[in-house]
């Protein structure tokens, strides 16, 4: 019998987290998660030419099977401006130099509090409004995080401007949906 609660981002941002308050073996115990193996990249590709109706697509990406684990230690670098908008977003919050696609916010020293701070910032700068349980159902990192953002955008998408999206992506010759990708990837505009 869970609840929800929904703040400000005002208020939200403004919440503290003090590290004296309770033991340091608790805390920690508290805010870590299991490390998970983080998922393989969608082909969102296969999905546009495969798939027709926005709930079809959601299931699909849900069902994304795992992939090998990678090493704690490795970094790999966010693959897309949603993904290097997070890293960024995080690096700044952790106040660390840089954050891998893969890191666990909770391991690299984020908590509950900071990641309300964060789910407030993403409501506040990406317009997308997330729910808590986002922060506790895996691996919380930038990949699983921008996973969560595109299946809502998708859940919010219009079946109709879908649809007339779709008749225009099979319009186009293989070199212009590369070419749209490409532009995409590099941050431009469709």
């Amino acid at each position: 019998d869970g609840a929800c609660y929904r703040f400000p981002a005002a208020v939200a941002a403004a919440i503290t987290y003090d590290p004296d308050a309770r033991p340091a073996e608790a805390a920690s115990a508290a805010v870590r998660t299991p490390p998970t193996v983080p998922r393989r990249p969608v082909d969102y590709g296969r999905i546009a030419t495969e798939l027709r109706d926005p709930a079809e697509i959601v299931e699909r990406v849900r069902r994304a099977r795992p992939s090998k684990a990678l090493p704690a230690t490795s970094y790999e670098p966010p693959r897309t401006p949603l993904e290097e908008r997070l890293a960024a977003l995080w690096a700044e919050m952790l106040r660390l130099p840089r954050v891998g696609l893969y890191d666990n916010f909770f391991d690299l020293g984020g908590h509950s509090l900071l990641a309300v701070q964060l789910l407030a910032r993403i409501r506040e700068e990406l317009d997308a409004d997330l729910p808590l349980d986002v922060v506790f159902s895996g691996n919380f990192c930038v990949a699983e995080l921008a996973r969560a953002i595109e299946l809502a955008e998708l859940e919010r998408a219009d079946p109709e401007a879908y649809q007339a999206l779709l008749r225009e992506l099979e319009g186009m010759s293989d070199e212009q949906v590369r070419a749209l990708l490409e532009r995409q990837g590099e941050g431009g505009g469709a």
